[in-house]
């Protein structure tokens, strides 16, 4: 996921915001963030927690997602 370089600064997070400065398709974009949270929480014992909070936001978010393409 090369727009998640940081030394790239295509992807910026702010605010609660996130912006690209490049296009990336959502399912790519929504791949490799959710990658990288679990890379970040698994050494910390805490993927577990985040993927039980993680179905709950899909299912409240689904009709959303769908709309994305990122959810059949």
């Amino acid at each position: 996921y090369s727009f998640l370089d940081p030394f790239v600064k295509e992807f910026e997070f702010s605010a609660g915001r996130v912006q690209l400065h490049d296009h990336v398709e959502p399912q790519e974009l929504v791949a490799g963030v959710l990658e990288c949270i679990q890379k970040v929480l698994k050494p910390l014992g805490l993927a577990g927690r985040f993927r039980e909070k993680a179905e709950s936001w899909f299912r409240e978010n689904s009709e959303t997602l769908k709309r994305l393409g990122l959810k059949k």
